[in-house]
């Protein structure tokens, strides 16, 4: 029984968030056990992937110069992060994730980045690390051996699946569902702000163009 929390939670997302991760709880009738294992880490790519993006479009379209006192490292490191999801891995995503958080700061750059990552990292690092790594084989490439964030826990997920080249059967399946679906919530609730946020599809050659128009897609 999926509790109203995440319900409410996963309905005000937006749609490329919200859909996999109703999935993922089950809240689509006669999802199998497999399809809902599989959508609980395609959640969180999504959701970084979202978050990430619109701060590097704020970072990038921002018309105003950089500080003069902007620390010339963060930029670079910035850049780097940036370049690495041209042919993005999970780990590029997060990768972007946790160097925007890093370093995409007022004191910094001198900018203010279109959501407080930084914030949200922080709230990851606080949630509830006592969970131990359920299974070796899904905390593979984790490079230690915890305990880790649950962004960090979900790119295991995915590269455990990924490396043993199959879905589970329904037994295990269960398993790992009764463990990683807190860890989706950690994520999410981490996320919670983009519940108050309007995705936006931009067309021409800009805000004024007589193309340009705004699409809500969350609900």
């Amino acid at each position: 029984m999926v509790d109203r929390d995440i319900k409410s939670l996963i309905s005000r997302m937006p749609y490329p968030v919200a859909r996999p991760a109703a999935l993922a709880f089950g809240l689509e009738e006669d999802e199998s056990l497999q399809s809902r294992l599989w959508n609980v880490p395609f959640s969180a790519y999504q959701l970084l992937k979202l978050a990430t993006l619109t701060v590097v479009q704020g970072y990038l379209d921002d018309p105003r110069d950089l500080s003069p006192q902007a620390n010339e490292r963060a930029i670079r490191s910035i850049g780097r992060a940036i370049s690495g999801v041209q042919t993005p891995f999970f780990a590029s995503w997060l990768t972007l994730f946790d160097t925007l958080a890093k370093h995409l700061r007022p004191e910094k750059v001198g900018m203010e980045p279109v959501l407080p990552l930084a914030d949200i990292r922080e709230r990851l690092q606080g949630a509830d690390l006592r969970r131990a790594a359920s299974s070796e084989s899904y905390t593979k490439g984790l490079g230690s051996a915890g305990p880790f964030p649950p962004h960090r826990l979900l790119q295991g997920l995915r590269n455990g699946m990924a490396h043993l080249g199959q879905l589970p059967g329904d037994s295990v399946c269960r398993e790992l569902l009764e463990y990683y679906l807190p860890v989706l919530h950690d994520l999410l609730h981490a996320f919670r702000i983009l519940t108050r946020c309007e995705l936006v599809v931009r067309e021409g050659q800009g805000r004024g163009s007589p193309r340009s128009r705004t699409i809500r897609v969350a609900s």
